[in-house]
C-alpha cells in the first residue's frame, strides 16, 4: 500500500505533559491526623491514618508515601527509628514495615497480620513491639519473632491492649488500660506471668488507665488519664492531676501533653510551654525544640515567641469521602462526611468548612455536580445546598430562602443526598424526606425552581439517588420504593406535558426496593444497584447480574468506552463491552485505598476513575476515555519519542468506530492496532511492530481512518 499524504490532514502537536500510564494508580488520603512522630536524618517522620509522612524543618516542606509508593496499608498506628536511621513502621492491619531512606528500600513483616500494632521501642538488636494482644519480641537480625508475651503480669487481663513501652537499663515497663507492667529484660520466662509486676492505683499510679511511659536518670513517669506520677524505685508520687495524652524527653526534663497544653516538669516545677493546641496527642524533642502531632497536623515550639506553629500536608482534608467530580477547569471538588468539602488544582488543596466560610451550616457534604456554566453544586446532610459559581463566589439554598425544604422534624434540617445535571443545562437535585412533600426539585440556571412529589406521582420522599438517562428522563431511586421514572419532555418547567410517572420495585424485577446507585449507558439502558444485587434496565426489561464481589452495591458508573464499574463494600469491578467479563479490584490485588467503596467518579477526556472510600480515594487511570465525535484534535506524543525513556508512544483525541496504522514515509505498515486495542480516545504504543520487535530510529507516520469517512495523520520522530 502506498499513502497519499497530501490527501490527509497533517496533524503534528506537541502536547507539554505526557498521558498517565494505563491502570496505574494512585491514592489520595488524609495526612492531618497524626499518629506517630520519630526523628531520622535530620527529618520528622509522621506515621498518619492516611500514609507517611516527611518533614524538613529548615524548609518546612512536606514529602508523602502512601499504598501506591510502598506502604503496605495508609493507616499508620505508630513509627520509630533506629541507629541506622531506619523507619520502623507499624500499622492498624497488624503489619510492620521497615523503610530504608538511603536505599529506597522496604522490609515488610506479616507475623502479627490480624492484630494492630501499637507502640515500638527498640533496644540493640531487640525490637519490642507493643499490639492490641499484648507485647512482642521481635529479632531485627535475624528477621523473626521470638516470642510474644499475651498475659503481662498477674492483676492484667489476657491480651491486653499495649499502649506504650519503656526500657531503662535491664527494665521493660509496659504501659496498659488496666495499669502498668514491669519486668526484667533478662527474665528467663517472660512468658510466666509471675515474672511481671504489676503497677495500678493500689501501688498509687494516679489511674490504671495508662496512656504513656517515660524514663529519665532512671526515674519512672506515667502519664494516665488522671494525671501524672514519678516512681523512685520505691513509691509513685503524683505529679498533678490533669489527663495526660502523651509524653517526652526534652533537653533533660520531661515534657507532657495535657489537656491545657504541654509542659516542662524540672526540679519538682513545672513551667507552660506556651498557649497552643489543646489535643497533641504524640510529642517528640527534636531539632532543639517540642514537636506535637494533632488531628490538624504538626505543631512546632517557639521559644522565642512561647507559642506554637502549626503546619499542615498539602493533602485533602478528610479520609470520609462521599463525592467527586471534575469541573470544566479540570480542578478536583471533593466531598466528606465530617470536615466539609474540598478543591484540588493538581497543586494545592482549598477546604470550605465551618471554621472558614460562615455561609456553611454544616461540615456534613454527600453530593456534587457541575453544571454546563461550570457552576460546581454542592449537597449537604442537613446545611442544605451550596452553589459554587464560576466565580468561585458561595450561594447557599436551604429552608430560610424558602427554596428548599427541611425534615418534619427539624424544618432547618435540609438534606440533598444527590444532583444530576440534565442534557439542556438543568440541575435536577433531591430534597430528601421534606416537610412539603415535593422531594424532587429542579433548578434552572438563575436558580428558579421546580418541585415534584406526591401529587405528579411520586410517593415518597425518602430519595437518595437521582440519575439522568440518555432519552432524557429523570430516574429517582428511593429507600424502600424502589425507582421513579420522570419524563419532563425536556420542560422542567410546565408540568402539562410529562408523562405519568413509570416506578420500577420488586414486581418488576429488582431483587431490592431500596435503591443504593444508578448509572445510565449509551444504549438508554440503566444500570440499578441495590444492597441485595446489581441489576440492568432496558426496553422495560429489567435482568439481574452477577460476578460481582458483593451483591452489596454502593456506587455505579460507565465509562467512555461503555463499561460499568460497580463500587461494593469489598472493592470494585468493571464488566468489559468487549469480553462480557468481570475484573475486580480489591485492597488484596491492588493499590485501591480501602474496599469500602462510598462513590465513584469518572473523567471521559482523561479516563482516569475516581474511586472515593471510606480511607481517602484512589485514582485509577485506564484505556476506556470517550472518544470525540471527529479526529479535528488528534495528537501524538512525545515528539520525539524514545521508547527507553518515555516507555509509550499515545496517539489521542480519537474519534469513534477507527482503525489505527503506523507507517514509515514508504508506506510500510509496521503496526496496525486491532479494535480490541482502541477502548477510548487514546492508544498507546510500545515502539515495536505486529511481531513485537522494536522498529529502528526514523520518522513514522499515524493514520487513523473513521470507519465510513474521515480520515487524518500525524507524524513524529522515534530516536533510540
Amino acid at each position: 500500500m502506498r499513502l497519499r499524504a497530501h490527501c490527509i490532514p497533517l496533524c503534528i502537536l506537541f502536547p507539554a505533559v505526557l498521558f498517565s500510564s494505563t491502570w496505574a494508580w494512585k491514592s489520595y488520603t488524609s495526612m492531618f491526623e497524626i499518629t506517630g512522630l520519630s526523628e531520622a536524618g535530620n527529618r520528622l517522620w509522621c506515621g498518619s491514618t492516611g500514609g507517611l509522612l516527611t518533614f524538613d524543618p529548615l524548609t518546612a516542606v512536606f514529602a508523602t508515601k502512601s499504598n501506591t509508593e510502598g506502604l503496605a496499608s495508609n493507616a499508620i498506628t505508630t513509627v520509630a527509628s533506629d541507629d541506622s536511621g531506619r523507619i520502623w513502621i507499624g500499622f492498624v492491619t497488624g503489619t510492620v514495615q521497615r523503610y530504608d531512606p538511603n536505599a529506597d528500600t522496604w522490609l515488610t513483616i506479616d507475623d502479627y497480620e490480624g492484630q494492630t500494632v501499637t507502640c515500638f521501642e527498640l533496644a540493640g538488636d531487640s525490637l519490642f513491639i507493643g499490639l492490641d494482644i499484648g507485647l512482642s519480641l521481635y529479632l531485627v537480625s535475624r528477621q523473626e519473632v521470638k516470642e510474644t508475651y499475651r498475659r503481662l503480669g498477674p492483676r492484667l487481663q489476657i491480651e491486653i491492649p499495649v499502649r506504650d513501652i519503656g526500657i531503662d537499663q535491664e527494665e521493660i515497663w509496659v504501659v496498659t488500660g488496666e495499669g502498668i507492667a514491669r519486668a526484667k529484660i533478662t527474665s528467663t520466662n517472660l512468658l510466666d506471668p509471675a515474672a511481671w509486676t504489676n503497677h495500678s492505683q493500689l501501688e498509687g499510679v494516679p489511674s490504671d488507665d495508662v496512656t504513656s511511659i517515660e524514663i529519665i536518670d532512671g526515674h519512672v513517669y506515667a502519664g494516665t488519664t488522671n494525671g501524672a506520677a514519678e516512681w523512685d524505685g520505691s513509691v509513685w508520687t503524683v505529679l498533678s492531676e490533669e489527663s495526660v495524652f502523651d509524653m517526652t524527653v526534652h533537653e533533660g526534663a520531661l515534657a507532657v501533653s495535657m489537656g491545657t497544653g504541654v509542659h516542662i516538669y524540672q526540679d519538682g516545677q513545672w513551667q507552660n510551654k506556651g498557649s497552643g493546641p489543646r489535643m497533641i496527642r504524640v510529642l517528640i524533642s527534636f531539632a532543639g525544640t517540642l514537636w506535637g502531632g494533632t488531628d490538624q497536623g504538626i505543631w512546632r515550639y517557639s521559644g522565642e515567641d512561647a507559642a506554637w506553629e502549626s503546619f499542615l500536608p498539602e493533602t485533602v482534608g478528610s479520609n470520609l469521602i462521599s463525592s467527586l467530580a471534575v469541573d470544566h477547569t479540570d480542578e478536583l471538588w471533593c466531598c466528606s462526611r465530617d470536615k466539609g468539602f474540598f478543591r484540588y488544582n493538581g497543586d494545592s488543596w482549598a477546604a470550605y468548612d465551618l471554621s472558614g466560610y460562615s455561609i456553611l451550616r454544616t461540615n456534613d457534604f454527600v453530593s456534587i455536580a457541575v453544571d454546563h456554566d461550570n457552576n460546581r453544586w454542592i449537597g449537604s446532610w442537613g446545611g442544605g445546598l451550596i452553589r459554587v459559581g464560576a466565580d468561585d463566589g458561595l450561594s447557599i439554598f436551604d429552608s430560610q430562602d424558602g427554596i428548599l425544604h427541611g425534615i418534619p422534624e427539624n424544618p432547618d434540617y435540609v438534606v440533598v443526598p444527590d444532583i444530576a445535571v440534565g442534557q439542556e443545562g438543568t440541575v435536577w437535585l433531591l430534597n430528601y424526606y421534606a416537610a412539603s412533600n415535593q422531594g424532587l426539585v429542579s433548578m434552572t440556571s438563575d436558580a428558579q425552581p421546580t418541585y415534584y412529589g406526591i401529587n405528579e406521582g411520586i410517593s415518597t420522599t425518602l430519595h437518595r439517588i437521582i440519575e439522568i438517562a440518555e432519552d432524557g428522563r429523570i430516574w429517582v431511586g428511593t429507600e424502600s420504593q424502589g425507582i421513579f421514572i420522570l419524563n419532563d419532555n425536556g420542560t422542567p418547567s410546565m408540568k402539562e406535558d410529562d408523562d405519568p410517572v413509570i416506578r420500577l420495585t420488586t414486581s418488576q424485577g429488582l431483587d431490592s426496593n431500596t435503591i443504593t446507585a444508578l448509572a445510565k449507558d449509551t444504549e438508554n439502558g440503566m444500570w440499578i444497584g441495590t444492597p441485595e444485587g446489581l441489576h440492568y434496565y432496558f426496553a422495560g426489561s429489567v435482568t439481574r447480574r452477577f460476578g460481582l464481589p458483593s451483591d452489596n452495591i454502593t456506587a455505579l458508573i460507565v465509562d467512555g468506552s461503555g463499561n460499568v464499574w460497580a463500587g461494593t463494600d469489598a472493592g470494585i469491578a468493571y464488566f468489559s463491552d468487549v469480553t462480557f467479563s468481570w475484573t475486580h479490584f480489591t485492597v488484596e490485588n491492588s493499590h485501591l485505598v480501602s474496599n469500602d467503596v462510598s462513590t465513584l467518579f469518572f473523567d471521559n477526556s482523561t479516563g482516569e476513575i475516581y474511586i472515593g472510600t471510606s480511607q481517602g480515594y484512589s485514582v485509577l487511570a485506564t484505556p476506556y476515555s470517550e472518544p470525540l465525535d471527529d479526529l479535528q484534535q488528534l495528537v501524538v506524543y512525545p515528539n520525539p519519542f524514545n521508547p527507553k525513556e518515555h516507555l509509550r508512544l499515545t496517539i489521542d483525541n480519537l474519534a469513534k468506530n477507527i482503525s489505527l496504522l503506523i507507517y514509515t514515509p514508504s508506506g510500510h505498515l509496521v503496526k496496525q492496532f486491532g479494535k480490541s486495542e482502541i477502548s477510548g480516545r487514546s492508544v498507546q504504543w510500545d515502539g515495536t511492530d505486529d511481531r513485537g520487535q522494536g522498529v529502528p530510529s526514523g520518522i513514522y507516520l499515524v493514520l487513523a481512518i473513521v470507519e465510513g469517512g474521515e480520515k487524518r495523520m500525524g507524524k513524529f520522530a522515534l530516536v533510540r
